[in-house]
């Protein structure tokens, strides 16, 4: 069976959905306390194209209370933030490798064979002519962003929803993901 990737969802959002761009707001100088009534200092920073990591379940239980009207809705449901990482195409991830990454240690991230990195093929979306191009994560580029930013985002056409990542593919890589986030370091004692 050949990589393919599933329509764009249409209601709420979900797990290996492709989504961009979303702008992330970062404080520029983020160890300095601000005195009350000052307004600090923000970068924007762009993401072309991302792709969400948070569970289904609660992305739809998310949804489902967000569509209720807001005196019934259930707290514990709702989400503060969807993580999301970083699809890098191939000219992008050139400039992302890490300091002293070789081509050895490029070629086996471009072969899913280094735990950090993760790649898919340039793929068509089923059941349409789109296409897809070779996308590249970095499992350090995690974002945490509040759902109703990516709602309002899609909402108003300024964030677009381009394809799924297919359901086999999406367990390979939720798998490699939290298995390079559960790493404990070493003790430096």
């Amino acid at each position: 069976m050949p990589f393919e990737y599933e329509p764009p969802a249409t209601a709420e959002l979900r797990q290996g959905e492709i989504v961009g761009p979303i702008v992330e707001l970062r404080a520029a100088h983020p160890a300095i306390e601000i005195a009350e009534g000052v307004v600090p200092a923000v970068d924007s920073i762009k993401h072309r194209m991302m792709v969400i990591i948070t569970a289904d379940c609660d992305l739809l239980r998310d949804f489902i209370e967000r569509e209720r009207p807001q005196r019934e809705r259930g707290l514990p449901n709702l989400l503060n933030h969807i993580l999301l990482i970083d699809m890098y195409s191939e000219t992008e991830i050139a400039g992302a490798w890490p300091s002293g990454f070789g081509h050895r240690e490029r070629r086996h991230a471009l072969r899913n064979q280094n735990e950090r990195f993760h790649c898919f093929p340039k793929a068509k979306i089923r059941g349409s002519a789109s296409e897809v191009e070779a996308l590249h994560m970095d499992f350090k580029n995690v974002l945490g962003t509040p759902p109703q930013a990516l709602y309002q985002g899609l909402a108003s056409g300024q964030i677009i929803r381009h394809a799924l990542i297919p359901p086999l593919f999406l367990q390979d890589l939720t798998h490699r993901l939290y298995g390079f986030l559960s790493r404990v370091g070493p003790d430096y004692e």
